[in-house]
């Protein structure tokens, strides 16, 4: 199929769904783009308007708060650049109520060996401290008014748990991270 064949099929597609993991098939996506499964690049198959064969096939999506993520354009949509990498390897992009996590924590790698599938509040468990944390433990804050430390946690079904309050933001951390390792958290939420 060539590029002209390629847009038009993106073109019909769009127009009938609500959004690209409906529509875009492993086929379109591998002949669209290449994937260096060494570096977790991707490139452009195809020459287009604003880019080459062989050119990159993402732009940085610098986020003011939280991960960043490479995004790339495919019919003038932006897709997450890791979810076309997915579903160029294994066939398909995740349902709904999955993501693709990066293991590593890190958004800009798109190495195969650095992505999984896993359900949304599974990769939410996973999430870096915020820029905001004045403990320094992901799940443990001060309540100002008692004047105590409070550490709390998502259990596997995705319920907040209260883990205890504490006068010591030692004991605090402690609970939480006893707490992860009974949930299974990664080393992520320092």
């Amino acid at each position: 199929m060539d590029e002209n064949g390629i847009l038009n099929y993106l073109e019909g597609c769009l127009s009938e769904a609500t959004g690209l993991n409906r529509v875009v098939s492993q086929d379109l996506l591998n002949a669209m783009f290449y994937y260096d499964e060494d570096s977790g690049k991707l490139y452009h198959k195809l020459d287009g308007n604003k880019h080459s064969v062989g050119d990159y096939a993402f732009k940085l999506n610098k986020r003011p708060r939280g991960t960043d993520y490479y995004v790339t354009s495919v019919k003038n949509r932006r897709v997450l650049t890791h979810r076309i990498i997915w579903c160029m390897v294994n066939g398909y992009f995740p349902e709904a109520g999955f993501e693709i996590d990066h293991i590593n924590g890190d958004g800009l790698d798109n190495r195969l060996e650095n992505l999984r599938e896993v359900e949304v509040n599974i990769n939410a468990r996973n999430s870096k401290r915020r820029s905001n944390n004045t403990s320094g433990k992901t799940g443990v804050r001060l309540d100002k008014r008692r004047n105590k430390w409070c550490a709390y946690i998502t259990d596997m079904q995705g319920q907040f748990k209260h883990l205890g309050s504490f006068n010591e933001l030692d004991d605090a951390i402690s609970a939480r991270e006893s707490a992860e390792e009974l949930y299974g958290y990664t080393g992520r939420c320092k």
